[in-house]
């Protein structure tokens, strides 16, 4: 459907009837942002500023560049958020965030969550339960509706994460795609749990988000844990 309204935007734009694609687009953004579709809403006002500064000779040039962006979209997710729990014994047990946009890094939009018991389980490791402190820190992201939605969730863990991440996204009406990626003895093999369709099945890139995931909860980790040190 998106294919086939950028096609008709293409034409009509083409044909003469700026106005009337600049109208329709103004029209889809606010729609948009009213149902709080905010990632949408914000490729519609980036399409809305390049369509009203466009010149004659730029415009095949601007939706070619559409054109290939709709055919990756179906073949690679554009936001992937991947999140990680750390914690030693259940001692400053700590969620992390990281996101993707088109495959690379995006650093501004990484997330550090604090995890308290009971979620993180209490001092001393008893009770503890990463399948808990990660459903606190999927609640407390999903909180923030400023925040765009990904289009895939990655999870450390395995069955259980992957069940208190469907858990949570059931409660709040979401379908959002997700992968739990259970460790091996070693992190170059890991099983994987779905939920959804399997829209990355780029092995590499996988293990690349969840190394990444990994190495940012590690790293809150243990900044915490030379804080509590110096504090005791």
């Amino acid at each position: 459907l998106e294919y086939r309204q950028i096609i008709k935007g293409l034409i009509d734009f083409l044909e003469g009837r700026k106005i009337k694609v600049i109208k329709e687009t103004k029209k889809e953004m606010k729609a948009a942002a009213q149902k709080k579709e905010f990632e949408k809403a914000a490729k519609l006002r980036d399409r809305l500023f390049a369509l009203e500064h466009l010149t004659q000779f730029s415009r095949l040039r601007f939706f070619e560049g559409i054109l290939i962006g709709v055919e990756k979209s179906t073949k690679v997710p554009h936001r992937v958020e991947a999140y990680d729990v750390s914690n030693i014994f259940g001692q400053y047990t700590v969620g992390a965030l990281v996101t993707f946009l088109d495959g690379q890094k995006d650093g501004d939009s990484y997330r550090k969550f604090k995890i308290n018991p009971p979620a993180g389980g209490a001092a001393g490791g008893e009770g503890i339960n990463d399948a808990a402190a990660l459903a606190e820190v999927l609640r407390r992201r999903l909180a923030h509706l400023e925040w765009p939605y990904p289009d895939l969730i990655m999870v450390d863990g395995g069955k259980a994460q992957l069940n208190a991440a469907q858990k949570v996204l059931f409660n709040k009406g979401l379908k959002i795609p997700l992968l739990a990626v259970a460790k091996g003895p070693s992190r170059k093999k890991a099983e994987q749990f779905w939920h959804g369709p399997k829209i990355l099945k780029d092995e590499k890139k996988i293990r690349q988000i969840m190394a990444e995931a990994h190495r940012f909860a590690i790293r809150y980790y243990r900044l915490l844990h030379r804080k509590g040190l110096r504090e005791k």
